[in-house]
């Protein structure tokens, strides 16, 4: 999924949370205050409750949290309303405070003010890398191997961003073994599908090019044609544009 098609689907989501949010607000029904006895004797009848569809509202502001959790950069000045959306209860006046947020959201990140800018510094720098790769491989010349810097390039940034997307999870991917050792690549990248964060058809992709970054760390360039590497900077570059959007 490139970036463009994920800033979309993102956009169409929050279209959907602020849709169904609206819709919510055609659910509101009266409570009938409560008969209460007064200390003195006699009874009084409590204030009527005006409250939303409790179910409905429930699921909404669950799926409003999941969302926004991964949309907003923790550590965000706007994390703070994920955790007070968490706990609003279904009243008229909180779902408009909650579509309000929203709203605001939404436009932001169409602006591309939601994001993190430590995030954008890091594929500013994996993007160079690979157009680096990219020129290499359109230069390149198969029988005296120069497409290997392509190659080497595009697998230094492979291992890179798959191990800072396993340390930004909560809780991270651990990339070092008890010994200090680095976790192998190919470990990384199973972890990543074991929890969802890259689909099946992404991860056997990822997969076969970690034996690839193998052939060219262990300098076993033999393996390695330039229509692999081509395919790998590829593969790469959309990686790095679905985890750092």
């Amino acid at each position: 999924m490139a970036v463009n098609t994920l800033r979309q689907s993102r956009l169409r989501r929050f279209d959907y949370l602020i849709e169904r949010g609206e819709a919510l607000g055609e659910t509101i029904r009266t409570m009938p205050g409560a008969w209460e006895p007064f200390e003195s004797g006699g009874w009084r009848r409590s204030a009527d409750r005006i409250q939303l569809e409790p179910l409905t509202f429930m699921e909404w502001r669950a799926d409003c949290v999941l969302f926004l959790s991964r949309v907003i950069p923790q550590g965000s000045a706007n994390w703070h309303v994920i955790h007070e959306l968490r706990g609003i209860d279904p009243h008229p006046e909180r779902l408009a405070w909650a579509l309000g947020f929203l709203r605001a959201f939404r436009s932001s990140y169409a602006e591309g003010l939601l994001e993190d800018q430590a995030l954008v510094v890091e594929k500013g720098v994996f993007m160079r890398l690979l157009n680096q790769a990219q020129e290499s491989l359109g230069a390149a010349q198969p029988r005296l191997f120069e497409h290997l810097s392509a190659a080497m390039l595009a697998a230094a940034v492979l291992d890179a961003a798959v191990r800072a997307v396993c340390l930004r999870l909560k809780p991270p991917i651990r990339i070092t073994e008890s010994n200090g050792e680095p976790v192998p690549l190919a470990h990384l990248i199973a972890s990543l599908r074991t929890r969802t964060i890259i689909e099946e058809d992404q991860s056997t992709a990822l997969l076969s090019l970690a034996a690839v970054h193998g052939h060219v760390t262990d300098g076993a360039f033999d393996a390695v044609d330039s229509q692999t590497v081509g395919t790998m900077v590829k593969v790469v570059c959309m990686f790095v544009e679905t985890m750092f959007p």
